[in-house]
């Protein structure tokens, strides 16, 4: 990972992808395979960066609109799908050694967490989540803005994730948590 690389990523996304950046010499080497869930647009993707240090060909993102040419321009493979209805194993052969869902739980239902969780159980060996403390609301509005239909229960994710990983820790780092779990004990294998 390259210093300016690093900078950009800081600039864009703050604590978060400085926090992520801690993690890469535990969870990121050149042959690694990464999926991203939830990876929007690109531009501002974690995938994105963390594609620099890896094969391009071993990462992958997946969203639910068409939005990821940033991404298939840097050869990240990328998939156009609705989770709240398919399956990832179904879309997406193999097993990750790690993926990310950064702020994309908060989108989605109670019950899709559940299955987004079970499936990552299955096939990543480590996973690292991210989502915010509260809904961003903008000043003077009552509606979650961003699609955000609530926020995630970090204690349950723990919960379910200390089922299947070794070791699951959480974090919280300004209004946002950070949940890393490690050691898939299935032996998730590629």
């Amino acid at each position: 990972m390259g210093r300016s690389v690093r900078q950009s990523a800081i600039k864009l996304w703050g604590v978060k992808i400085d926090f992520i950046y801690s993690l890469f010499p535990q969870f990121f080497w050149e042959d690694a395979r990464i999926l991203d869930v939830g990876a929007g647009t690109g531009e501002k993707g974690l995938i994105n960066f963390i594609s620099r240090g890896v094969k391009s060909s071993n990462c992958f993102a997946i969203d639910a609109v068409n939005r990821m040419a940033l991404l298939e321009l840097a050869g990240c493979n990328c998939v156009i799908m609705n989770l709240q209805k398919e399956k990832i194993s179904d879309r997406i052969g193999g097993s990750f050694d790690v993926i990310i869902c950064s702020h994309f739980l908060e989108h989605v239902t109670q019950r899709c967490e559940d299955s987004l969780l079970e499936q990552f159980s299955k096939i990543g060996s480590n996973v690292v989540i991210c989502y915010p403390t509260r809904p961003m609301m903008k000043k003077g509005k009552k509606k979650k803005p961003f699609g955000h239909q609530r926020t995630p229960d970090g204690e349950r994710i723990v919960e379910n994730l200390s089922l299947y990983f070794d070791q699951v820790t959480a974090e919280e780092i300004n209004y946002q948590i950070f949940i890393v779990a490690r050691g898939n004990k299935s032996e998730c294998k590629n």
